[in-house]
């Protein structure tokens, strides 16, 4: 079975991740000090998950990836984020835990979830980061005072058709520059 285009070319290190500066990911990366944690705060499909997987890449660490979205209870996410805190890496000299997705804790099945996160964040030994579309969001209070904010821009046009190009001339694609400019545009900054 082939392996989609998002995956196959996905950035392997943060010099591939498009559109943004990322010197302050490198830097919080390399010289993470324990009882903060990073929000990635931008548009989908502004390479905030890719980055994070990018990071740890470059810094030989484990990724611990854990969907927020997906966890939806304070009980749950609690659980997870003790277990991965708790334990130091099997293969790497450190890790990541990244909590992917944190706009999708609302309502009252998550009640108490972003609290528990900023509980956690300041006796973790590892780096924690979050991605979500906007930090600024008051539900996000209580994690913007154990966070650092790196914002995430739309990726402009330019920029992902320059990554179009060069994967249908990788996978022999005839596509005309105009398609591909078209393409981009639609986008939206969305890669």
């Amino acid at each position: 079975m082939p392996i989609p285009f998002t995956l196959d070319y996905a950035p392997k290190t943060l010099r591939e991740v498009l559109g943004q500066n990322l010197q302050l990911l490198k830097q919080v990366g390399e010289n993470f000090v324990p009882g903060k944690m990073l929000l990635l705060s931008g548009p989908p499909g502004s390479g905030k998950t890719s980055a994070v997987h990018a990071l740890a890449n470059d810094l030989g660490a484990d990724l611990i990836e854990i969907n927020a979205s997906d966890t939806r209870n304070k009980a749950n996410l609690e659980q997870l984020l003790k277990n991965a805190t708790g334990q130091m890496s099997l293969l790497a000299s450190t890790k990541i835990i990244l909590l992917d997705e944190l706009d999708g804790l609302s309502g009252m099945k998550d009640r108490g979830a972003i609290p528990t996160v900023a509980k956690i964040v300041p006796k973790s030994r590892f780096l924690i980061i979050g991605t979500l579309e906007d930090a600024s969001n008051r539900k996000f209070r209580a994690l913007r005072k154990v966070a650092r904010v790196i914002d995430f821009n739309p990726v402009p046009a330019e920029s992902v058709q320059e990554l179009l190009s060069s994967i249908t001339k990788k996978e022999s694609l005839k596509v005309n520059i105009e398609q591909l400019a078209s393409i981009a545009r639609r986008c939206g900054g969305d890669v």
